[in-house]
């Protein structure tokens, strides 16, 4: 079961780490085989909604860091699972998003699933 300190150390890294645009340490809670599953896949001429592997969520962070330069996140909840927890944030440009992070036995995310408003 993941704990409320480890998600909560995980959730706050995750954002800090996007709104510095540090896309080095944005990837290092994901594993290399990363599954990440988000509806903006196709705003970035995919024709499918899952990234696979951490070669490709680097291209898409990279991309995404490069065209929304101006947006922030702020971290409104965090709930846990018993193998995943959930981060429940607003932008500054008032969207809101949910993403929930499976992770494996070395603590990595091997798996994620992003909804947005």
């Amino acid at each position: 079961m993941i704990t409320g300190e480890r998600a909560n150390f995980i959730a706050h890294d995750w954002v800090d780490a996007l709104n510095q645009r540090d896309l080095e340490r944005v990837l290092r809670i994901y594993s290399d085989s990363v599954r990440h599953t988000t509806p903006c896949v196709t705003r970035s001429g995919k024709n499918h909604f899952t990234i696979r592997g951490k070669r490709s969520l680097r291209q898409y962070f990279a991309k995404t860091m490069q065209t929304r330069r101006s947006v922030f996140f702020e971290i409104e909840g965090i709930m846990t699972g018993v193998d995943s927890f959930s981060i429940i944030y607003k932008t500054n440009n008032r969207k809101k998003g949910l993403e929930v992070m499976f992770l494996d036995e070395e603590g990595k995310v091997y798996r994620s699933f992003a909804y947005y408003n």
